[in-house]
């Protein structure tokens, strides 16, 4: 799975999508601004969560349909009240949603950073069922 992902967080890559993600940010900030003064605001679940989750779904070229179900795996991953069967419940759906994104993969031709960047470059690397379930080296 290195090979994808390293494709995806090129410095290239992540240059291109700075206005973005500054665009994503501003956004976010803006949600934060309209808190009601004088309570609490839970900054992970309204900025730190929302924004490298965005982030990284567009790297990957993970659908708009499947990222609510993406946002839900990695809240169980940070959950650290969750149960063993929680755990063992996101594990399956995180691998469920990499099934998914390996088939919109194959019938689009378009591989995990289709989104970021749109020209097609020669010898790229696509997300495929070997790759994500391929150990790293």
């Amino acid at each position: 799975m290195r090979d994808p992902v390293a494709a995806a967080f090129t410095a290239h890559r992540t240059a291109a999508l700075r206005p973005r993600i500054e665009r994503w940010t501003a956004e976010l900030l803006d949600t934060v601004a309209a808190q009601p003064d004088n309570e609490p605001v839970d900054l992970r679940k309204l900025l730190a969560h929302p924004l490298p989750v965005t982030v990284i779904s567009e790297l990957f070229g993970v659908p708009d349909q499947l990222r609510p179900r993406l946002r839900r795996t990695v809240d169980v991953s940070f959950d650290t009240g969750a149960t063993p069967r929680q755990i063992n419940a996101s594990i399956a759906e995180m691998f469920g949603l990499l099934n998914e994104l390996v088939a919109i993969n194959a019938t689009t031709g378009r591989g995990p950073d289709h989104r970021a960047d749109q020209r097609e470059r020669p010898g790229q690397r696509h997300l495929t069922r070997q790759s994500w379930s391929t150990p790293c080296r």
